[in-house]
Parts: C-alpha cells; structure tokens; sequence
C-alpha cells in the first residue's frame, strides 16, 4: 500500500496493517459504501483525552467547555488515577473510554509519538457521523488564532511516506483542532493518516523533536498535526483564502491549569 499524489509514490505500508483498516472501516470498500448524512451541531460529538500529568490542563479545558456547550463528551482515559477518572464521570453527558495499546504496535503507547491521537480519531470516525477533536490546550473556542507554515514544522521522514507536492509549500497551515464528517473522502484521509500513524518511520522518524530550535525549516516536527495537515493538502487542494486571515476556530493557550475539582453535572 503506497500513497501516490501528482507522480510520487511514497514508501509502501506493510500489508499487516490491512486488518487494522478493515476494523476502522477505512478499506476501500467500506469507503466506497460511505455516504455522508447531515448533520446537527447539537449531534456532533467532542473527543477528549488525558493522562494524569496533564489532568490540571483538561479539567480547565472541561470546564470551560461546558460553559458552552453540552454536545456530548467521548473522554478517553489516558493514565488517569482513580480519583480523576472518578471526578470526570461525574460530567453530564460524558462516556470515559480507554485504548487497548495492546491492539496497536509498541510505539503508539508512548504518548509523545502522538499516535494515539490518530487511533482515537479513526475510533471516532468509526462510531460517529460527525466529531471534534478537542486538545487540552486549546479550551477556547470561536477566537482568532495566527498560524504558520506546517512544512516548517515537519521531519523530512515523513515525505518519504507522504510525498508532497512542492508547488503547495507554502499553502499548508499549522492545526489546533479536528473536525471531521463521516464520508469517503475523510474516511480515505483517514486511512492514510492511520497507516502513517501506524509505522513509527512515518509518525515519528528518527531523529524528530518537537523542540524547535530556530525560525524555518529546522528539523521540528509535529507527528499527527504533521501528518494530518499533508494528508489534508494532498487530497483537497489547498485554498488560498484560508491563509491570509485570523481563523475564527480556537485559540492555542498551553499552560492553563484549573486546580478546583470539576462540579458534578455542568450541563445546564
């Protein structure tokens, strides 16, 4: 299995990885028999997920959501302890799921490869007509958000997976959340996306970092975010009109912590 775009063919994936397409519905013929349903943002469902160092981000991301909105919640439990599980169960209208890394080669369960970001979003895309991602660090919804060039923040391993067009350098923006659809065309965005995250020479090549030690093109990378986006640009040409403005969407803030334990309910 090789991705081709515009006469590149990119490494091939190994076969193995078949069966993990065909429980995602994600091979070609449950592609092809995918037929895209409106859809009411009151149906849309919203992903989460933490591991227990990160609990003070989420739980400020949850409670600020909430304020918002009561769309139901899919959180998934990444490590959390017995008493931040307990303290998130008691959100309305959130289901706590876990993910079997057992399922999934060893690299997916170091949570710094971010591939397990991609296998939440298959298991979403899977079960759900409609879904938004939501990262902890970005809680703050409907708020302009200046982004920068995503190849400037990728490993050149990656290209070797995902050959890219050059001509769309400069049209390939950074992502702070995921909202997907169910249908053929983000279901075959999908496929790639999890082969990718799937082959740890993919997601994440030797020698990547997130740390990125000078302005440009300077070895940084930024795993799923690098992967999606490429993916993205390479099946929907990208449009110049997103890449001159603020996106309305959600605004990035790391580092927010909420120390008081979240109130049981929250919806209104």
């Amino acid at each position: 299995m090789s991705l081709t775009i515009e006469g590149s063919t990119g490494k091939p994936f190994n076969e193995s990885l078949i069966s993990y397409l065909q429980h995602f519905g994600l091979d070609n013929k449950q592609i092809k028999a995918t037929t895209a349903r409106r859809i009411q943002f009151s149906k849309v469902v919203f992903a989460m997920y933490s591991s227990s160092n990160h609990f003070g981000e989420s739980r400020y991301t949850l409670h600020e959501f909430r304020k918002r909105f009561n769309n139901t919640i899919i959180y998934y439990d990444l490590g959390l302890h017995v008493a931040q599980r307990r303290e998130v169960s008691g959100v309305c209208n959130l289901f706590i799921r876990h993910l079997n890394f057992s399922h999934y080669p060893a690299h997916v369960k170091r949570l710094h490869s971010y591939a397990f970001k991609v296998v939440i979003a298959a298991e979403m895309l899977r079960d759900f007509d409609a879904f938004w991602m939501v990262d902890t660090s970005a809680p703050d919804f409907l708020m302009g958000q200046k982004v920068g060039k995503q190849l400037n923040y990728t490993h050149k391993g990656m290209f070797e997976y995902l050959p890219f067009p050059g001509k769309y350098h400069d049209d390939v923006q950074r992502e702070a959340v995921l909202f997907l659809r169910r249908s053929a065309v983000s279901k075959t965005a999908m496929k790639w996306l999890l082969l990718c995250a799937l082959t740890k020479e993919c997601i994440a090549p030797p020698g990547s970092t997130v740390v990125c030690m000078k302005k440009g093109v300077s070895g940084c990378h930024r795993y799923d975010q690098s992967a999606s986006n490429l993916i993205r640009a390479m099946l929907l040409r990208p449009n110049p009109r997103h890449f001159n403005y603020l996106h309305r969407c959600a605004k990035v803030e790391r580092g927010l912590w909420r120390k008081e334990p979240l109130a049981k309910g929250l919806c209104e």
